[in-house]
């Protein structure tokens, strides 16, 4: 169950599930086995939130700037397990703040609005916008909801920032300079920081 936490830098990560409904073109699963210190992030089994928590334990939480909910995976496809999971970790002593990594699905997925949910766990969320557009969004993201997916994340960002300030979007330069722009413009409208990332070959 090592391949369900690893560390990234100042941080912890935690590697929940590998279901994803969406098959991104510039997805780093598709190009590497593993990140940070794990060889590997392809899971046999999901965590339980009590393995999740005692894996947590053993690398000290205090150690670490941020717990994040980030792996091969989209980690509301476990939405329940999800918040229990969190809400366990913050009564670990020196828990430090929990941030979620979400393709911004979950309402969608779940049929209700899920953000004041995500919002009593995480002290950070970070949504991938990753297209300025509707069409854009669903060539290089495809789902099964095609472009009702890109509007959906974004109901669900702009209401997550109204009720966690520390929310933020994110690009991966994979799309090209001008709709990274496009993105831009989109995110200072929305009033949510966006953050580029960089692809990784």
């Amino acid at each position: 169950m090592d391949k369900a936490v690893y560390t990234y830098g100042d941080k912890l990560y935690l590697n929940i599930t590998n279901k994803c409904r969406l098959d991104c073109a510039f997805c780093i699963r598709k190009k590497k086995q593993g990140l940070g210190d794990a060889d590997s992030l392809w899971l046999e089994e999901e965590p339980s939130c009590a393995q999740i928590l005692e894996l947590v334990r053993e690398r000290g939480p205090e150690k670490f700037s941020q717990i994040v909910f980030c792996g091969y995976g989209e980690p509301t496809e476990r939405l329940h397990e999800l918040l229990t999971m969190a809400k366990e970790l913050k009564k670990l002593p020196g828990c430090p703040p929990l941030r979620l990594d979400t393709n911004g699905l979950s309402s969608l997925a779940f049929g209700y609005d899920t953000a004041p949910d995500v919002a009593e766990r995480f002290d950070a969320v970070s949504v991938s916008l990753n297209a300025p557009t509707a069409q854009e969004y669903a060539a290089v993201c495809p789902s099964p909801w095609g472009e009702d997916a890109f509007f959906a994340m974004l109901d669900f960002a702009k209401k997550i920032r109204k009720l966690v300030r520390d929310t933020q979007l994110t690009v991966v330069d994979y799309i090209g300079e001008e709709p990274v722009q496009r993105a831009k413009e989109l995110a200072a409208r929305l009033d949510i920081p966006l953050r580029v990332r960089q692809y990784q070959e």
